[in-house]
């Protein structure tokens, strides 16, 4: 893995907009920036889980894809608010009801927020699995690592967490990157990014020009230029969200940059413009 060190993306998706158009069309870069990311602390990995204090990243990293189906189910057996919040109504604590008090279940909620708007959403985590892959988090309250729920008189279970808040520079795409660090799946990230078939999509270590160059003509001839463009601003807010938390994930950043050079070869397509 490349050596890291923390910086901020250098354009914002309005830096794009208000450039001069080239051929009519936003003039995107060509491929992606890669930014060297910041190394997790691992006394941070310590506090939240003293089970892996002084442990090797390589080792956390390794039982956290060991304990993927756990915690996946753990956020699962949560009840949560499916609409939006707002940064002036976000409380210390939440309860949570519990679908099945078997789970490994989350350790706090994250009010994710919109930097401008301060509008957002919340997302169950386990403090752990932002923890090994964050080098740039807030401060997280200290809570149990493993919540015991409680039985109302209603006979529901629930927990209380605590919330973190979270302000990042694209909150609607930060679902996409949630469900990535729990489960790993390259090929469900791709999916989430290009809209085509999964069938139809080449997995990551298969991913040459003429392959691509396939995906990006189909995606031309099934979606409009502005659809495709709009594609390319989901991706570059998952990218400015990665590059704010300092996430150092090879694989993820290798979607990233695939997903991006797809789009950006689609656009040239769709616009008839030939290089």
């Amino acid at each position: 893995m490349a050596t890291r060190s923390n910086r901020t993306p250098s354009a914002t998706w309005g830096h794009f907009a208000s450039m001069e158009p080239r051929n009519g069309l936003p003039p995107l870069p060509r491929q992606l920036p890669i930014f060297p990311m910041p190394e997790v602390d691992p006394y941070v990995i310590g506090d939240v889980d003293p089970d892996y204090q002084g442990a090797p990243m390589s080792y956390v990293l390794g039982k956290l894809h060991a304990l993927s189906p756990q915690l996946t189910r753990g956020i699962m057996s949560v009840v949560t608010d499916a609409g939006g919040v707002s940064s002036t109504s976000i409380p210390r604590d939440m309860d949570l009801t519990v679908r099945d008090v078997s789970a490994t279940l989350p350790t706090h909620m994250l009010a994710v927020l919109n930097e401008q708007s301060g509008k957002g959403y919340l997302y169950p985590f386990h403090a752990l699995v932002l923890a090994a892959h964050c080098a740039s988090l807030p401060l997280m309250p200290l809570a149990p690592r493993h919540p015991q729920p409680r039985l109302r008189s209603n006979k529901t279970h629930t927990i209380t967490v605590p919330v973190v808040r979270l302000s990042l520079p694209h909150p609607e795409s930060f679902r996409i990157l949630h469900d990535y660090l729990y489960t790993k799946r390259c090929d469900i990230l791709m999916s989430s990014l290009l809209p085509l078939p999964p069938s139809s999509l080449p997995r990551l270590d298969s991913c040459v020009s003429g392959t691509l160059r396939k995906l990006s003509s189909a995606l031309a001839s099934a979606h409009s230029t502005n659809a495709l463009i709009e594609r390319c601003r989901n991706i570059h807010g998952l990218w400015s969200n990665v590059c704010k938390l300092g996430i150092a994930d090879d694989s993820l950043w290798r979607v990233m940059e695939v997903a991006w050079s797809v789009l950006i070869e689609s656009i040239d397509i769709s616009a008839g413009i030939k290089h």
